[in-house]
């Protein structure tokens, strides 16, 4: 058997970024900081196998300026600070991810691809600008989901009533590409090259269904699935697949 290099354990290098975190961006709430503590210990994770590393965020709801818009952004920025070779940003919405793109560049190598991860091409068009930019793909971070109001159970709107192209369209939005698609085209040549991480997104309503996003919850439920397939299918090829369990924020 190789002999392995020692590793901090996840969880210690998550609680020291997390108090890293809420002291230099005391605005962010407990579980944003977890979120961007747990991509930091992925990253750093990598690092000790191959520096530098190039990342790539994807994300379909860009647009927004919620709380998991702020906590990928602050994730991006500290990749940056801490020594990413690159990053490569893709979401649907052009304005807001070139801006964070132009944030981020005075730091380090950041460009923008506008791209639906639920679109075959548009996934692949992210990988040639990435390996034109920096010749491969380190860690991949899937940030890409959402609610959608028509598929959420309200006392006007029953479950039963909620219409089958909407529940789809969500769940693909989601599952398709919010993991599915872009595992498919990122993560082969990582297993290739014998190394990589892949972090895919969850959420608490995954385990249990503690609110009436329906549709939503079972996608994520769904990604906890998925993700512990593809962690078995290619950890003996060198990728680790892991997910983040964000709560209500």
């Amino acid at each position: 058997r190789r002999a392995r290099a020692a590793r901090p354990p996840v969880s210690e290098a998550s609680s020291s970024d997390r108090e890293l975190l809420r002291r230099s961006h005391p605005t962010l709430g407990n579980d944003v900081a977890l979120i961007a503590s747990e991509f930091l210990a992925g990253f750093q994770l990598v690092q000790q196998i191959d520096r530098p590393a190039v990342s790539i965020f994807g994300s379909a709801r860009v647009a927004e300026a919620t709380p998991t818009y702020e906590a990928a952004r602050t994730t991006a920025r500290l990749f940056a600070e801490r020594g990413a070779a690159g990053l490569v940003i893709c979401g649907r919405n052009a304005q807001r991810g070139q801006a964070i793109a132009d944030e981020l560049s005075a730091t380090c190598q950041t460009l923008f691809v506008r791209a639906d991860l639920t679109q075959v091409d548009d996934c692949r068009n992210v990988i040639a600008h990435a390996d034109r930019a920096f010749g491969r793909i380190d860690i991949l971070v899937n940030a890409a989901g959402g609610n959608d109001p028509k598929v959420t159970v309200t006392a006007e709107r029953s479950f039963e009533s909620i219409q089958l192209a909407d529940w789809q369209a969500n769940f693909d939005l989601n599952l398709v590409g919010g993991v599915l698609l872009p595992c498919q085209e990122f993560g082969p040549d990582m297993a290739k090259r014998g190394r990589g991480s892949i972090i895919n997104i969850a959420s608490v309503s995954a385990h249990l269904p503690l609110s009436r996003v329906v549709s939503y919850s079972s996608a994520k439920a769904a990604v906890l699935n998925l993700s512990l397939f593809l962690a078995r299918e290619w950890a003996p090829k060198g990728v680790r697949v892991n997910t983040i369990t964000p709560g209500f924020f």
